[in-house]
């Protein structure tokens, strides 16, 4: 019995941990000011192709995937638009494509970290 019990609890212990981060798809119209102004700096030539913000508990994040021809990079940035890094997305995100929809944990970006 204590077994079983361990195990469900196990099990919302990780149902919680996994359903506190949420991402939100967002248009690239409504990405703040400074995230948009270091893209157009820094990645001249790219086009916001996917924007999310992403929220883990009270932390909130925005992952804006940018495309230039085959080039993809993912760029991820902080609350207040400060980048954080870039990385190379290896698959594409599982997530509502419309704007406002929702995803778990679950559905998070399988990516690699990619170093300047």
């Amino acid at each position: 019995m204590k077994r079983v019990l361990a195990i469900f609890l196990t099990a919302i212990l990780f149902t919680l941990y996994v359903a506190a981060e949420t991402k939100t798809a967002v248009r690239p119209s409504e990405l703040l000011p400074a995230i948009t102004a270091d893209i157009a700096e820094k990645y001249p030539g790219y086009t916001i192709t996917e924007a999310f913000k992403v929220k883990n508990k009270d932390v909130i994040s925005y992952e804006v995937l940018i495309q230039k021809g085959s080039d993809k990079q993912l760029l991820r940035y902080n609350a207040k638009g400060i980048f954080l890094k870039k990385e190379i997305p290896s698959a594409k995100p599982k997530v509502s494509p419309k704007p406002g929809g929702k995803a778990s944990a679950n559905a998070m970006l399988n990516i690699k970290s990619h170093h300047k």
